[in-house]
């Protein structure tokens, strides 16, 4: 009994020795589950039931706007010309090649005959990371991913306006962001982008734009240092979808910076709080834009090049305009019309409201509004021949190649001031009410201008995406090379084209855009290789590995000499033969494939991807700006008061 009395009160004793740690580890676990009820409820709940409080009920137009202007989508009529194909062709290779763990591919495998192609350094990969979602991780057709994701642009583009109207106009006047963002929805060119062209990247460019003039306005107003980096974010995003929407954005809007500022403080304001931010943003982006404009030095642009030293022929005759006729010559396309004569109503019409009873909501939103005027006027400008003289002033605008693409500044710019047209016209003081009225029909015309006219430059047949996606299914694998000597047979959409064997398996892509510079430095080269052959020596290839930029094989030859690989000489490789490193310097042969120096004996030879010097330097950068962006928020957030001089 003793013994067991003893071991009773060792427990007793023990237990109160743990019992405080015990109570401890209970309070500390209550206390957890208090703070995540806590903020799940203030955090989640409130916040989402004062943000729903908050929401604007206006911005439910955009939603109709939305189905109305995707109808044609919906029923998968999406344009098979234009730029589908490529689309196509890019969608496909950055599926294949982010599902193989390669993330950011600069490399197109399939392209150039076989070659492959360094096209992903030139065109944004925004647009392609919008497909993920849905090819990826929905596991759908890139035709269906394009679809969608042209879809997903739309309301991102309404709700953008939308943003930008309330810097414009009181934020009590709700109902103007719902009109605006139904206008940019339905706007004439962002119709012509979708249903004509087929052109994601710029209709993306489009859908950023109206949310990086809402952050310079909002930067420009405001003291505090936290909001330049929305302008910082929304330029860098801009850059990736689409560098030419970026390049005439950026220049027509410093420009508008300097000639609306009235005085040399509001330039230096606008420098601060504008300029700067919008050079820290393409510096965020220069992984991608840094080796996208300086390593086209390394390119024949088949396409663009043939008229290099021409001025861009896609002008709008501004005489004819003044005749009220639709003749268009040097180029511009008819249906482009619509969306600039809906700009140029808004133009006119906001200048004489403005000229005549001034903006009812103060000397700041005038002075915006003025720089959409401004913003539109420009673009407007260098759709007409009376822009000709910028072109020869700045030769880096012959780059874009169409003159009309400046409508996708026009666009965001000028719908948004249809919002003060309406805006002055129903104050109370504003006169009769029949001008009310005409600026209520011409708003509607404005927004339905499209359905009158877009639809029928449309080609509705669905056939030719579908056989594009028959295509793809039926794809070679990279290891399965297929037989060099059969002759593939061509299957063209517009001026892309797409090579099968005699199976109707796709062999190859090739996009008319960028090629790489090769000796023969034209056209495409033969469309028959083997993966690895010798161009002088002789010997025996064995245990060919070929991914997505990876390749290795082995080399026997008892003499030595160079084998050719069927893969592009472009910097960007790094060749490795017995631990012998050539990196931005791969000798190719006239038909642009890889040349390998053998020596005598057994070779081990391993050829990676691993970008060029530029490509390096722009991530570099990225990097740098992103830890700097970091720590300025980190420091904005800690001391502001520190940087309001910023």
């Amino acid at each position: 009994m003793s013994n067991q009395t003893t071991n009773d009160a060792k427990i007793v004793a023990r237990f109160r020795q743990v019992e405080p740690i015990l109570q401890k580890q209970t309070a500390l676990r209550l206390a957890t589950v208090r703070s995540i009820a806590r903020f799940l409820l203030n955090g989640v709940f409130f916040q989402l039931r004062k943000f729903l409080k908050n929401l604007n009920p206006w911005l439910l137009l955009i939603v109709p706007a939305c189905y109305v202007s995707t109808l044609g989508l919906l029923k998968d009529r999406y344009p098979i010309g234009m730029s589908y194909p490529a689309n196509a062709i890019w969608g496909y290779e950055w599926t294949q090649q982010f599902r193989s763990g390669i993330w950011f591919p600069r490399w197109m495998e399939n392209t150039f005959s076989g070659l492959g192609s360094p096209t992903f350094h030139f065109y944004g990969p925004m647009c392609m990371y919008a497909l993920m979602p849905f090819t990826v991780g929905l596991k759908m057709t890139v035709s269906k991913g394009l679809l969608l994701s042209t879809m997903l642009a739309l309301p991102v583009l309404g709700f953008g306006v939308a943003r930008m109207t309330t810097e414009l106009c009181s934020p009590h006047r709700r109902w103007l962001a719902g009109v605006a963002g139904t206008l940019a929805v339905m706007a004439p060119y962002a119709w012509l982008d979708i249903y004509v062209r087929g052109s994601i990247a710029e209709i993306w460019g489009i859908a950023f734009l109206p949310w990086l003039l809402a952050a310079l306005f909002r930067s420009h107003a405001r003291r505090d240092p936290i909001h330049r980096l929305p302008v910082v974010v929304t330029v860098a995003l801009l850059g990736l979808c689409h560098p030419a929407v970026l390049l005439l954005a950026a220049s027509s809007i410093v420009l508008c910076m300097l000639i609306t500022s009235g005085s040399w403080s509001e330039v230096i304001v606008w420098f601060r709080r504008g300029m700067l931010p919008m050079l820290v943003g393409i510096a965020l982006a220069g992984f991608y834009l840094i080796s996208a404009v300086f390593d086209q030095k390394y390119v024949q642009v088949d396409f663009l090049n043939k008229s290099a030293g021409e001025m861009p022929t896609n002008r709008l005759l501004a005489g004819e305009l003044g005749r009220f006729s639709t003749k268009v010559s040097e180029g511009f396309e008819g249906e482009m019309i619509p969306g600039f004569l809906v700009g140029a109503v808004a133009v006119l019409w906001v200048s004489l409201l403005l000229w005549r009873r001034g903006h009812p909501d103060g000397t700041t939103r005038s002075r915006y509004t003025v720089f959409l005027i401004g913003l539109s006027t420009i673009s407007a400008l260098m759709m007409t021949d009376l822009g000709k003289g910028i072109y020869e002033l700045i030769p880096t605008f012959n780059r874009i190649q169409f003159s009309w693409r400046w409508l996708t500044v026009y666009t965001v710019a000028a719908t948004a001031l249809w919002a003060v047209v309406l805006l002055i016209l129903n104050q109370p003081k504003s006169g009769t009410g029949i001008m009310r009225m005409l600026g209520w029909i011409a708003t509607i015309w404005a927004a339905t201008v499209s359905l009158a006219v877009i639809p029928n430059q449309i080609d509705w047949n669905p056939q030719p995406m579908r056989e594009v996606e028959h295509l793809f299914a039926q794809t070679h694998s990279l290891r399965d090379f297929g037989d060099p000597s059969d002759s593939p047979r061509q299957i063209s959409y517009g001026a892309n084209v797409f090579f099968v064997d005699a199976k109707d398996k796709l062999l190859y892509l090739d996009v008319h855009e960028y090629l790489p510079l090769t000796k023969r430095n034209s056209g495409f080269p033969p469309r028959r290789f083997e993966p690895v052959e010798w161009a002088s020596g002789q010997g025996s290839i064995s245990n060919i590995v070929w991914r997505n930029q990876f390749r290795r094989f082995h080399v026997e030859s008892p003499t030595g000499g160079s084998v050719l690989v069927r893969t592009t000489a472009w910097l960007a490789w790094q060749v490795d033969v017995n631990g012998d490193r050539t990196v931005g310097d791969v000798e190719g042969d006239e038909d642009g494939r890889i040349v390998v120096a053998i020596p005598p004996g057994h070779s081990d030879v391993t050829i990676r991807y691993v970008g060029t010097p530029n490509q390096r330097a722009g991530t570099l950068l990225s990097i740098v700006t992103l830890l700097g962006l970091i720590g300025f928020a980190a420091w904005a957030k800690v001391k502001p008061g520190r940087l309001y001089w910023i």
